[in-house]
């Protein structure tokens, strides 16, 4: 008589809370958890500060003269250096372009 062979092998027999994985993927959530609640901690400790000048000085700033526009006879250069070389209309000719006589 022969005793027959079993090709399946038997799952592994350890409960689900003795291997590694359940717990890993449990404890990679549980950081985040814990870290925001720290988080929330530190965030408490200190009491918010505003600035009481600040709706002041947007309103300072939105009242600002706006930007005289350069004369329309004035020509921007086609290249970076040349708007760095001269920062006015004509300058010393590094721009390309030469004041009117």
């Amino acid at each position: 008589m022969t005793t027959p062979t079993t090709t399946m092998t038997d799952p592994d027999p350890t409960p689900w809370y003795r291997q590694f994985w359940p717990w890993f993927l449990i404890a990679m959530p549980g950081t985040v958890v814990i870290a925001s609640m720290v988080t929330l901690y530190l965030a408490l400790q200190q009491p918010l500060e505003v600035d009481p000048t600040y709706g002041r000085r947007v309103m300072e700033v939105t009242r600002e003269e706006p930007a005289v526009a350069a004369p329309a006879d004035c020509a921007v250069p086609a290249d970076d250096e040349a708007a760095v070389a001269s920062d006015t209309c004509g300058g010393d000719g590094a721009a390309g372009t030469t004041p009117d006589p």
